[in-house]
């Protein structure tokens, strides 16, 4: 049997999206300020059938603080095992889109792991649009390590994986210590 091009490209593709959750599972949005969520504008929580944590990704929202763009989330910690990374990158750059202007790197430390899921943003996924930052905007001590070109982007995506959790029942948001409508999601 060959194997055409086009069925190799699917194959591909289809691995780097993010996964769906088993039955159980739970994504939570937590947000508010950076003075909820553990000191984050808002955290993605990944839970599973028995509510153990599998994963977190937070980030902090930038004001007008000069540093970097107004509006633009940034990764200020991630922790997660089991392959889900992508979903829970997927889901902060859906949040980070629909409350700013999107989601950049940690300016400060990224690891070889996100950095693997940043790259495949950057090259393989036609589903996430990349904005080249301004020069001199969102630098940071990563800037040294000559980290590559998907470093100087911000990340936006289209609602996609949030309303599919909100209709399912896999997904809570909890805004300002409050839970959300999730009609409001659909």
């Amino acid at each position: 049997m060959k194997i055409t091009r086009r069925q190799i490209r699917h194959v591909i593709i289809e691995a780097l999206q993010p996964k769906m959750l088993p039955d159980g599972w739970k994504m939570q949005i937590f947000a508010g300020d950076s003075r909820d969520a553990e000191g984050y504008s808002f955290q993605v929580v990944l839970k599973n059938d028995s509510g153990r944590t599998v994963g977190k990704v937070a980030a902090d929202r930038h004001w007008t603080d000069n540093r970097c763009i107004e509006g633009v989330f940034e990764i200020k910690g991630s922790e997660v095992r089991g392959g889900y990374g992508p979903t829970l990158y997927d889901i902060a750059i859906e949040w980070a889109t629909l409350n700013g202007l999107g989601l950049v790197a940690d300016r400060n430390s990224v690891s070889i792991e996100a950095e693997r899921v940043w790259k495949k943003y950057f090259t393989a996924r036609p589903d996430v649009t990349t904005h080249k930052l301004p020069a001199g905007y969102c630098v940071g001590d990563e800037m040294e390590y000559d980290t590559g070109e998907w470093y100087s982007h911000r990340y936006t995506k289209e609602e996609g994986l949030i309303p599919a959790m909100a209709r399912s029942g896999q997904l809570e948001i909890i805004y300002y210590d409050e839970f959300e409508d999730m009609n409001l999601y659909m």
